[in-house]
């Protein structure tokens, strides 16, 4: 089909084609749909405002795998329907973030802010098996990633305190354009 085709030889796990309320019309890869809210919000977002819109990261229901969906509405005029690009983050993203480190005490990781947590979306070079299941509430405020997300510290400049596990360190945050 044609969008096995679209498929071969990039970085989407999978691609459908759904309609207004996510049900698959057509697809290829490993798709299933994913979490029921998260998809829903990034699927009517595409097809109100006509523009592309993302939902994610979140464990794929079907593999486990930690993924991004990037929702893009189809058609003339007002779209019904809209291609869903599933993205394995481990083979897209995880590389980016971990490929260029050169010390053996650097790390580069995401986070973001989940009610009163801070959500590790990334994995953890000392923390095995940490995206979307390491948390650490905003309350610490000794903690840079903590006390960035909560609004308490300064974004784009040096940062002095401590990382999840405790350690002294010297970082730098910076916010994701879009999120």
């Amino acid at each position: 089909s044609e969008l096995r085709a679209h498929r071969r030889g990039s970085v989407y796990r999978s691609i459908a084609l759904v309609d207004a309320r996510g049900h698959g019309i057509a697809w290829s890869g490993e798709w299933s749909p994913g979490p029921r809210a998260v998809e829903r919000t990034a699927l009517s977002r595409a097809l109100a405002d006509g523009q592309a819109a993302h939902a994610g990261p979140f464990r794929d229901p079907a593999t486990g795998a930690i993924v991004m969906d990037f929702v893009a509405p189809v058609g003339v005029g007002v779209a019904r329907h809209a291609l869903v690009l599933r993205v394995p983050l481990e083979d897209a993203l995880y590389p980016l973030l971990h490929g260029r480190t050169t010390i053996a005490s650097e790390e580069t990781y995401l986070a973001r802010r989940d009610g009163e947590d801070a959500l590790s979306l990334s994995p953890l070079r000392f923390r095995p098996g940490a995206p979307l299941d390491f948390r650490m509430p905003l309350s610490r405020a000794n903690v840079i990633a903590t006390s960035v997300l909560s609004g308490a510290r300064p974004l784009d400049r040096p940062l002095r305190g401590f990382d999840y596990r405790g350690a002294e360190v010297i970082a730098w945050s910076l916010p994701v354009a879009g999120t």
